[in-house]
């Protein structure tokens, strides 16, 4: 992440609203939007726009410190998920998954809503595509 002094240096007025946990709240505002954003689009417009929300939802999760902010990462991502397109596609849902396990198993400080949320994307994955289960893990299944 930037600092603030490095945001005005490279002419970005916008990311210091991402940084630091006074932005937490902005960061979880914008997640909340992007979600009634995409389900006022509905799937057959908003489906250009999936795999970069996708991508930027997988990121806030990983870089997020809040808890409520990483639970509002989830929003966008169950509507995409909740519509059966063919996003993600094979490739970023075994990242997703991987990734999610690995947060499920690994870290300890976040709460029984974000592991909730966790299993739920985890389930829409293995919906949308049950190769998942075959690449995730070392014992071709997914270990919770």
């Amino acid at each position: 992440m930037l600092l603030r002094s490095q945001c005005r240096q490279q002419a970005n007025p916008v990311c210091h609203l991402c940084i630091g946990k006074g932005g937490s709240k902005v960061r979880e505002a914008i997640f909340k939007y992007l979600e009634t954003f995409l389900t006022e689009l509905g799937p057959e417009r908003a489906q250009k726009y999936c795999s970069n929300v996708v991508h930027i939802c997988l990121f806030a999760f990983k870089r997020e410190d809040s808890n409520p902010a990483k639970a509002a990462t989830f929003l966008p991502l169950h509507c995409i998920l909740e519509w059966h397109l063919r996003v993600p596609n094979e490739k970023t849902a075994i990242e997703l998954a991987k990734a999610y396990q690995n947060a499920y198993q690994r870290v300890k400080s976040i709460t029984g809503t974000v592991k909730g949320d966790i299993l739920q994307t985890l389930g829409h994955l293995l919906e949308a595509r049950p190769q998942v289960t075959e690449s995730c893990s070392d014992n071709s299944s997914l270990n919770l």
